[in-house]
């Protein structure tokens, strides 16, 4: 009987102690070096760096004129922002992406969402909401939050509803720990 007990009580003490992906917390903005949102209700948070092009991780690039193309991987799927000409803070509408995921000849704000597993991309369409610049270096450090943007799959009808974004990202020292 006790050896019963005693594999129940491992088996149980397994169980409460794995962590799940589900479980992940959402870093606080002052985090630098972080990204977070929900995705329908669902914490997206990439995963530590991981290559180029990243197959998870952060891939931060900055183009002469400050616009600012970012990257964002957990390895299931990916996030593409781009934000064209931060020269301020305050709010930069997201406008219609052409789902080309490079954004080199973009004019406006965009974003892009790949559901690998299901192999859906999904585009920010006109008329979405802002994302807030609340703090910026020319090149280097850049915070921003949204509370809500739709984008809508390049495939069918579907949407998906992305909330509670929060990014602080300083180039310098991304990726220099890891």
């Amino acid at each position: 009987m006790k050896n019963y007990v005693l594999i129940l009580s491992f088996l149980l003490l397994g169980f409460y102690s794995c962590n799940k992906e589900d479980d992940a917390f959402a870093p606080p903005i002052t985090a630098e070096n972080t990204f977070s949102c929900k995705i329908d209700g669902e914490l997206f948070v990439p995963k530590d760096h991981g290559g180029f092009i990243p197959l998870y991780g952060y891939l931060i690039e900055i183009l002469e004129d400050n616009s600012w193309i970012i990257t964002l991987s957990n390895g299931k799927n990916t996030l593409y922002l781009f934000i064209k000409k931060i020269n301020n803070t305050g709010n930069y509408e997201v406008f219609a992406s052409d789902g080309d995921q490079d954004f080199l000849y973009n004019e406006k704000t965009g974003m892009e969402f790949t559901d690998n597993g299901n192999n859906i991309e999904y585009i920010s369409l006109n008329n979405s909401e802002n994302i807030e610049i609340l703090s910026y270096t020319n090149g280097q450090k850049l915070i921003l939050k949204f509370d809500k943007i739709v984008l809508g799959s390049t495939t069918n009808n579907a949407s998906i509803i992305l909330t509670d974004g929060k990014l602080n990202i300083n180039k310098e020292t991304l990726n220099k720990d890891q």
